[in-house]
């Protein structure tokens, strides 16, 4: 059943007259410049005056009269060069040394030292010092898949492949695992830094930091590269005990190169042969090659040696130095077979 109620709004328009009602329909649609409204992320345009046609033209019109063989200035070309691609571990370590740093021929380790172009100068140095440590020792494995296992000896180490040029492990009949590479190249950094012990204390503080950061950043690299340790917190854990070996050799060669040749071929025979049954004349030969190397490097004036215009020796030539006869092995036998003459002629009379 339908109501008959009618509400008030209702009432009231009914009530209003036709003439009012069109008045309040106009009055309820919007203002223009509502409906013209810009959202709020509009930026505002600017109130200030463009210049007229004729100021742009005095503006861009010459007070002098051009030449008229005037030369056109040459054409710009741009200078931008695009970055090589990075090189890999293995192509980095495979060229061959004959792109050496040779430095400012007019610049002299002297005056390097002690200002601010030494932190550079250093770095660059550096990093062809620590090339000529690694290259007796240099090896390399080939890439291997996930699925596959890399080439093992019986202690488990990843055996590699030697590169052309370190002729240490057939020396001294080692194999091409990283901690053959590490003794190996420790050792060399070790000599340069007994060299650069000589500079001052400032200086010799910037260059041994940068030799050892060459050297362990280098087998952080070969971790990765050769023995697929992509876990950064295993890598810590090698790099944490490789340190603890680089403080130990420290220590060990330089109690080696201050008590004699006996404690520095312990050193070496501990370090690089890990204490195993070798043959006596390979520790000799590079117990002789330090002595060797370590006096050619004394020898060297500040500037051959930061402009690189030097090379370590072989360990090859040291074989024959170690196998000649000492003179002073069959002395005590001379003296005691003397002393037994003397005693008998002594009786006799």
């Amino acid at each position: 059943m339908a109501s008959n109620f009618t509400c008030r709004t209702c009432l009231r328009a009914l009530r209003t007259p036709r003439g009012l009602q069109a008045k309040s329909n106009s009055l309820a649609q919007p203002a223009p410049f509502i409906q013209r409204a810009r959202p709020i992320l509009a930026c505002p345009k600017s109130t200030k005056a463009s210049p007229s046609a004729a100021a742009q033209k005095v503006k861009t019109t010459p007070n002098v009269a051009p030449r008229p063989n005037a030369a056109k200035p040459p054409a710009t070309t741009s200078t931008y060069v695009a970055p090589k691609p990075k090189e890999s571990v293995a192509e980095v370590e495979a060229q061959p040394l004959e792109q050496e740093y040779q430095g400012d021929p007019e610049t002299s380790a002297g005056s390097l030292i002690g200002t601010n172009q030494e932190n550079y100068a250093s770095y660059c140095a550096t990093d062809f010092f620590f090339r000529e440590c690694k290259r007796p020792a240099a090896y390399t494995i080939g890439e291997v898949k996930h699925t596959e296992e890399r080439p093992k000896n019986e202690a488990g180490e990843d055996v590699g492949v030697p590169q052309e040029g370190a002729d240490w492990y057939e020396i001294l009949d080692l194999e091409p695992t990283f901690h053959a590479w590490a003794q190996i190249t420790m050792l060399h950094v070790y000599l340069l830094i007994t060299r650069l012990r000589h500079l001052p204390p400032s200086s010799f503080k910037i260059w041994e930091q940068h030799l050892t950061d060459h050297l362990f950043v280098t087998a952080e690299d070969n971790m990765v590269v050769y023995h697929g340790l992509n876990a950064a917190s295993i890598r810590n854990k090698y790099l944490k005990d490789l340190f603890n070996q680089w403080r130990g050799l420290l220590a060990a060669y330089d109690e080696g190169i201050m008590r004699g040749d006996a404690t520095l071929a312990e050193a070496v025979w501990r370090n690089i042969f890990k204490g195993a049954d070798v043959d006596a004349v390979q520790i000799a030969m590079v117990t002789s090659w330090i002595r060797k190397e370590m006096s050619r490097l004394e020898g060297m004036t500040d500037d051959m040696l930061v402009l690189g215009k030097w090379k370590f020796g072989g360990l090859r030539e040291e074989e024959a130095r170690v196998l000649v006869e000492s003179r002073w092995m069959k002395a005590p036998f001379e003296e005691a077979e003397e002393v037994e003459e003397r005693v008998a002629e002594v009786k006799k009379a």
